[in-house]
């Protein structure tokens, strides 16, 4: 028998053999999703939202960019997409079904347990993922939900803006709150459209937000991502895989995560020259 097979099972059954990051998505699926699905919310891959108006509420799964076969963790991001705000700020507006990311509101999960300042759950072969799958619903419930909820009043959702410092949107929620208009974000373009570089998409439509989505995955991926590593010089291009591996290898030698954004040399969208 070989060592792959020679593996025990969590109490639920599954196999503490399997890849880390497959037993998060055994937790997600088994508790966390039957959990959010009871309390009104749709699922689409590891995004969850509420409908509820006015406001939609988000559920965001973000799994480390680091996670392996042995060891694996994720959080959770928590958004409120304000629909009228957003639309007159045209600021991904429209949206169905939106992450956290597209929220004018959204933190962390961490942030609404006092105790906690930045909340991850690690998996490995030797965590039992139904007492993942269970914790994780107990803090959606007592903390997450309620926090969500309680950001459906204005006032709540620019205390939840403000938090860090003044915003376009924490402006435009206070300037919802006081009966004034909003100014959008990007004045000189027409009201429910959004630009990639010359081009205009109609976000008031379903296509236009298809097509607009598209344009800026397809714009992201022309551009590179450089980060330099603080207090080593050396520059990872992370739209690469010598890029990624160079920078994990880094954190790891170091123990920290700190770098600095590093602009393409001479602005012109190549990768700057390696020290």
């Amino acid at each position: 028998m070989t060592e792959d097979c020679m593996h025990s099972l969590d109490a639920d059954g599954s196999s503490q053999g399997e890849h880390s990051s497959l037993r998060i998505d055994r937790a997600i699926l088994d508790y966390v999703a039957p959990f959010l699905k009871g309390e009104g919310f749709r699922k689409n891959a590891r995004n969850f939202w509420r409908d509820t108006g006015n406001v939609i509420d988000v559920v965001t799964i973000q799994k480390s960019q680091w996670n392996g076969p042995r060891e694996a963790s994720f959080t959770i991001e928590l958004g409120l997409y304000w629909k009228d705000i957003q639309r007159d700020l045209c600021l991904w507006a429209g949206m169905d079904n939106p992450n956290a990311w597209d929220c004018i509101i959204h933190q962390r999960i961490g942030t609404t347990i006092p105790s906690e300042r930045d909340l991850w759950w690690t998996l490995t072969p030797d965590v039992d993922v139904k007492a993942t799958g269970l914790d994780v619903v107990d803090k959606l419930k007592s903390k997450a939900l309620p926090w969500l909820v309680a950001g459906h009043d204005l006032a709540v959702a620019f205390r939840y803006a403000s938090v860090y410092r003044e915003t376009p949107w924490s402006n435009a929620i206070k300037a919802t709150i006081d009966g004034r208009p909003i100014t959008p974000m990007i004045p000189p373009m027409r009201k429910g459209f959004l630009a990639v570089g010359t081009v205009e998409y109609d976000v008031r439509t379903k296509d236009g937000r298809k097509a607009y989505n598209k344009a800026v995955r397809d714009d992201l991926r022309t551009k590179p991502r450089l980060v330099k590593c603080e207090g080593d010089g050396t520059v990872c291009d992370l739209d690469t895989k010598e890029g990624k591996k160079a920078l994990k290898a880094f954190c790891e030698k170091t123990k920290t995560s700190v770098m600095i954004a590093e602009p393409p040399a001479g602005g012109d969208g190549n990768p700057a020259p390696q020290p």
